[in-house]
């Protein structure tokens, strides 16, 4: 029987969500749509699908990206693979939605890949709101 590294990271941060900077957070993966029926230049219907998850957020700095890709606004956000459902990995052009201590939640949207782990334990991105 092997070790489910995702879920260890997962519950090994939660017993220390505040000292880590753990959130609650909220992935949100748009899909396009279908073009309506008779309505050639109507456009598409877009729907979102939203993942509760857990997710940590950081300054993102030269070292994590090359200086010329980061933006002063850019943040680099951990998003836990154990926290979300089964099959879903987070990918560029995703939301994520952080709460924040003062009960206001930022929003930014998933611009590039940081870093990643081989087990789907922690995702990394470069985030921009």
């Amino acid at each position: 029987m092997g070790v489910n590294i995702p879920k260890l990271l997962l519950k090994s941060l939660k017993s220390q969500a505040s000292t880590v900077g753990l959130k609650a957070a909220t992935l949100t993966r748009p899909t396009p749509g279908t073009r309506t029926p008779g309505a050639l230049s109507g456009g598409t219907n877009p729907t979102t699908t939203t993942y509760v998850c857990q997710a940590m957020i950081e300054v993102l700095t030269i070292g994590d990206m090359p200086a010329t890709l980061v933006q002063e606004n850019d943040r680099k956000i951990g998003i836990l693979g154990a926290s979300l459902p089964s099959g879903i990995i987070p990918r560029v052009q995703d939301q994520i939605t952080l709460a924040d201590v003062d009960g206001v939640s930022k929003t930014f949207r998933l611009v590039a890949p940081v870093s990643g782990d081989g087990v789907g334990a922690l995702y990394e991105f470069q985030a921009r709101k």
